[in-house]
C-alpha cells in the first residue's frame, strides 16, 4: 500500500519504499542550536522526508499579531507511520518498537529549537526556542507526529536554501556528532560554496556542546583541543569507515590539509588557542557536472557562450566561476582570450579544486592553463593523471574567428565601451 493523504490533513506512510531518498532540512532548522541523541536524528529524519512546503498554503506574516502568537493557529497535517515503515527505519524488531520509540518520543517532544537567525534589534541578536512537535504518539504500532504550527514555517521555508540529506547514509552514522557533520556538508555541496571556516564557538554550538548563551553542556567537550578530536575529527573518521565499508555517501570525499596532514579539516589559531575550524571536503557529484558545464564549450559554440554570457555582465549580474571559467575558454577558443577580462585569482582557487574532485576529466582543468599560458601547471596536472598524451603549452592561441563571429564579437566589444562608459 502507498502512503496517503486523509481528507482530514493526515499523511499515512505504509511502505518505506514510497520514501524519497533525500530528506530536506531548511537552513534555519540545520543552523539552529540543538542537542539530539542519534536515534532523535532519525526519528526527526523520518518526520521530515513527508514533510512539503505546498501541504499548508502559508498566509502573508501579519505584523500587527505579536510574534510570539503568529501562525498559533495555523493548520497543520499529521504524519503517521506504519509498523513495517518504523521497523526499517530504525532496524528494530516489532517487539521492542514500543520499548525503543518511547524514550525517544518522550525526549524529541520537549526538546526545543533555538532559532538564531534573527533580524538583529539594537545591535543585539534575537533568538527564538520552539518546539518542533507538539504532539508525539505512538499506538497500535504507529507512530504519529503532530507538529506544532508555530514551527512549520520554519521547518519548510526555503529562502535561505536547504540541506538534501541522503537518509540511508545519514542512518547509517552512529554518532550524534557524525550525522550533524553530515547534514552539515550537505548543506553547502557546491564546490564554489563551501562551509568555510567557522569559530569554534560557533561550532559549539551548532553540535550541542555548549548551549546558546555558551553555557557548558557537556563539560569534557568544551575546551578546544576536546573538541576537535572528539567531536570534529571524530565524526569524519565515521563517516569515512562507513564509506570503506561499501555505503554510498552521496559523493562527500575529504581532504588532507597541507600543513597538519589531518584528514577533512583545517585549524587556524589566535596565539595558542584554536580560532576557527574549516573542513576540507568535496561532493564529487557537483564537480563532475562543473566539469561537464565547463567541457561544453567547443568551437563550434564559443561565440554563443561568449554573447550569452557577456550579455549577462552589460547586466551587472556577477558571473559564477564555473561562467567565468566558460567565458575564458570561450574567448580562447575564438584566438581571442585578451577580451575575457576575467578575474583569474577564485578562477585559480576554484580550480584546485577541481583538480582534487575530478578524476576522469581532468584534461578540462589542463585545457584551461594551457590557455592561459600556464604551460608547467598543465603539464603538472596531465602527469599527475597520467590520462592523456602530452601537449605543448603554446600551441593553442590562434585567431580562427569566422568572418561571421568577427562581427558578433565586435558587437560585443562596442555594447562593453557603451556599459563601461
Amino acid at each position: 500500500m502507498v502512503d496517503s493523504l486523509s481528507g482530514s490533513g493526515e499523511v499515512v506512510v505504509r511502505d518505506i519504499q514510497r520514501l524519497s531518498a533525500n530528506f530536506k532540512k531548511s537552513h534555519g532548522l540545520l543552523m539552529a542550536f540543538q542537542s539530539l541523541t542519534p536515534m532523535e536524528h532519525n526519528a526527526l529524519a523520518l518526520f521530515l522526508t513527508r514533510i512539503k512546503k505546498d501541504m499548508v498554503e502559508l498566509p502573508p506574516v501579519d505584523m500587527s499579531v505579536p510574534y510570539e502568537k503568529r501562525d498559533a493557529n495555523l493548520e497543520v497535517p499529521t504524519f503517521t507511520f506504519d509498523q513495517n515503515v518504523l521497523c526499517e527505519w530504525f532496524d528494530i524488531a516489532p517487539d521492542q518498537l514500543a520499548t525503543r520509540l518511547n524514550e525517544v518520543a518522550e525526549k524529541l517532544m520537549f526538546r526545543k529549537m533555538a532559532f538564531r537567525d534573527m533580524a538583529k534589534k539594537g545591535g543585539v541578536e534575537s533568538f527564538d526556542y520552539k518546539q518542533i512537535f507538539q504532539r508525539i504518539v505512538y499506538h497500535r504500532g504507529r507512530l504519529t507526529f503532530v507538529p506544532a504550527p508555530v514551527s512549520w514555517r520554519d521547518l519548510v521555508d526555503e529562502s535561505r536554501g536547504f540541506a538534501l540529506i541522503d537518509h540511508a547514509a545519514f542512518r547509517k552514522i552512529p554518532s550524534e556528532y557524525g550525522k550533524r557533520t553530515y547534514a552539515l556538508l550537505s548543506r553547502f555541496k557546491r564546490s564554489e560554496d563551501n562551509l568555510g571556516a567557522h569559530k569554534i564557538d560557533e561550532l559549539q554550538k551548532l553540535y550541542g556542546v555548549v548551549d546558546n548563551a555558551g553555557k557548558p553542556l557537556k563539560s569534557s567537550l568544551v575546551r578546544p583541543s576536546m573538541f576537535v578530536e572528539r567531536v570534529i575529527k571524530k565524526s569524519i573518521a565515521e563517516i569515512e569507515e562507513i564509506k570503506a565499508s561499501g555505503v554510498s555517501m552521496a559523493g562527500l570525499s575529504f581532504h588532507i590539509d597541507d600543513k597538519s596532514g589531518e584528514v577533512g579539516y583545517r585549524v587556524t589559531r589566535r596565539g595558542k588557542r584554536i580560532d576557527t575550524i574549516e573542513f576540507l571536503y568535496s561532493w564529487d557529484g557537483q564537480a563532475l557536472k562543473e566539469i561537464q558545464a565547463i567541457i561544453e564549450v567547443n568551437r563550434g559554440n564559443a561565440i554563443e557562450f561568449v554573447e550569452r554570457l557577456e550579455a549577462k555582465r552589460f547586466q551587472n549580474t556577477k558571473l559564477s566561476v564555473v561562467e567565468q571559467i566558460q567565458l575564458s575558454l570561450a574567448y580562447r577558443e575564438l584566438g581571442q582570450f585578451d577580451d575575457a577580462k576575467v578575474e583569474q585569482q577564485p578562477i585559480d582557487a576554484h580550480l584546485k579544486k577541481l583538480e582534487r574532485l575530478d578524476r576522469n576529466e581532468l584534461l578540462t582543468v589542463n585545457k584551461f592553463y594551457l590557455a592561459i599560458k600556464e604551460g608547467d601547471k598543465a603539464y603538472a596536472v596531465k602527469r599527475e593523471m597520467d590520462k592523456r598524451e602530452r601537449r605543448n603549452g603554446d600551441d593553442l592561441i590562434v585567431d580562427q574567428t569566422t568572418e561571421e563571429e568577427r562581427a558578433r564579437l565586435e558587437r560585443v566589444r562596442k555594447l562593453k565601451k557603451e556599459v563601461s562608459s
